[in-house]
């Protein structure tokens, strides 16, 4: 009996054998975490990689059918009508809807000089979730912009429009506008900034960028790159229906400071409403997600990813490329304003692969085949 109730009682674990098996699966938990979150980044660099390709057979198809590409935004006085904030403009993400499988949605806009961001017209059109528009890394996408009228739905990625400050005389020029004082001066400096086209003015300037403009190859200039989504709900960055400079296009992503993608300086996101999501916030937040901003006039956007080491680009031909945060940056300026602007920002030696792959008719050509 005696030995029964032995064997009975060895039957059990140890407190030091309980501790040590909870160990070893704490262990065995630790070495597959990481392996973990890499396959499910690698999911989303997927999802992200096949967004970008379809966004660009859009715009593509829209070149296809119209003869030129979208522009950035279309606005319709740049005199009297300010670039944020009253007014609902066009975008080439709201052109695009037909050729993405979007047509409904896109006879649900309402894009006229007297309509206005707080107007009932658009409400529900601007809110409506794209998941084409969305990359999966980015989990302030869900977070709806609540200013302007309030539900607008987020998107992640940004036309590389230009590096010239949006409302000036340089506009014009590209345009074929009559040329003023500002449009002259800047003249010399079109080439060396323009991607994929300036805005455009509705009844006055219709959208000139076509593929025969990009003399560098299409193979060798961006058309597409992303753009992370705002960090609060008064952060106007990533609303895929704004037309407006980091809202749903990139400009100056590639100069005055802003040399390579994921920058971090500080205020280079020219963002209009900045006050706000600092006291949201917080500077130090905004900072620590290198995503620090400024207010001028909503006039520059950083190509910017929550994807380990770089960002996912289109080019014009319509494939995707990754391009590494430390792709070798330049320094050109082209000042904010007009009047700014210095022989230095057109010098080739200024030029550094980002800004290269950036602009698209400046003859410094660098194949991003070569990265």
């Amino acid at each position: 009996m005696r030995r029964s109730l032995d064997m009975i009682s060895r039957r059990g674990f140890t407190l030091v054998e309980l501790l040590v098996v909870i160990a070893i699966i704490g262990v065995l938990v630790a070495l597959l975490l990481p392996a973990i979150q890499a396959a499910r980044e690698a999911a989303r660099r997927t999802q992200c990689t096949n967004n970008l390709r379809n966004l660009s057979l859009g715009v593509l198809n829209y070149h296809d059918t119209t003869g030129h590409f979208p522009a950035p935004a279309t606005v319709y006085n740049e005199k009297t009508e300010p670039l944020y904030g009253t007014r609902t403009f066009g975008s080439w993400t709201i052109d695009i809807l037909p050729f993405i499988e979007q047509q409904a949605l896109h006879d649900s806009f309402t894009i006229s000089r007297l309509v206005r961001v707080s107007d009932s017209e658009n409400f529900d059109a601007r809110g409506t979730p794209l998941s084409v528009m969305r990359c999966p890394s980015d989990p302030k996408g869900d977070v709806l912009f609540t200013e302007d009228g309030g539900n607008w739905a987020r998107g992640n990625y940004g036309l590389n429009a230009f590096q010239y400050w949006p409302n000036v005389g340089l506009n014009k020029v590209a345009l074929g506008l009559p040329a003023d004082a500002g449009s002259e001066m800047m003249a010399p400096y079109r080439d060396y900034n323009i991607g994929m086209g300036p805005f455009a003015i509705k009844g006055v300037a219709e959208p000139t960028m076509s593929i025969r403009r990009i003399t560098d190859g299409t193979t060798n200039t961006i058309m597409l790159a992303e753009m992370r989504a705002g960090l609060s709900p008064r952060d106007r960055r990533g609303v895929w229906a704004m037309g407006l400079c980091g809202s749903s296009y990139h400009c100056r992503h590639a100069s005055n400071g802003v040399n390579s993608p994921n920058s971090c300086g500080s205020g280079e996101d020219d963002v209009d409403g900045a006050a706000k999501i600092i006291e949201d916030i917080g500077r130090d937040t905004m900072r620590s997600e290198c995503m620090d901003a400024a207010q001028v006039d909503s006039g520059q956007s950083g190509v910017r990813s929550l994807h380990p080491g770089g960002v996912f680009a289109s080019l014009a031909d319509g494939s995707v490329r990754f391009i590494s945060d430390f792709v070798e940056p330049g320094s050109i300026g082209y000042g904010a304003y007009i009047g700014k602007a210095s022989p230095a920002d057109i010098l080739p030696e200024n030029f550094g692969v980002w800004q290269r792959l950036n602009i698209s008719a400046d003859s410094q050509i660098f194949e991003i085949s070569s990265l």
